[in-house]
């Protein structure tokens, strides 16, 4: 009996403390559309825009003045330990999948304000935005 209430405080402590750090990138990283990552993107003063697809894809177009950090990489959370965790970060992918997630881990490193783009690079693009070759 004595092991069972250890075990049920063990689980307790664990979905607390889960529950806790999901709360936390909830503040932290913003699923937004493309009108609301264009204007920040333009409005905000030393954002790092970061494209984290991988480099075949980056090959086919990019949003002017991205950053690949291929989230498959063998280095990405070394790559993102470079970025300045005190600046915003716009982070995007082809659908929004991967970026959700490299947002998440970029919150879980530090990063205060994380802005994944909804519907990745081709909301961007069928919505008339510019892309360029790298």
């Amino acid at each position: 009996m004595k092991m069972l209430n250890y075990v049920v405080v063990a689980l307790m402590l664990m979905t607390s403390a889960c529950g806790q750090t999901q709360s936390a990138n909830v503040d932290v990283v913003k699923n937004v559309k493309v009108e609301e990552f264009k204007t920040n993107l333009e409005s905000m003063e030393n954002v790092q825009l970061v494209d984290v697809r991988t480099p075949g894809e980056w090959q086919s177009g990019i949003i002017e003045g991205a950053h690949l950090i291929d989230i498959n990489g063998s280095s990405f959370k070394e790559d993102v330990a470079k970025l300045d965790r005190s600046v915003p970060v716009l982070v995007y992918c082809r659908s929004g999948g991967r970026s959700s997630s490299a947002a998440s881990i970029m919150a879980d490193m530090g990063f205060t304000q994380v802005y994944n783009l909804q519907g990745g690079i081709t909301a961007w693009a069928g919505s008339g935005q510019a892309t360029v070759k790298p």
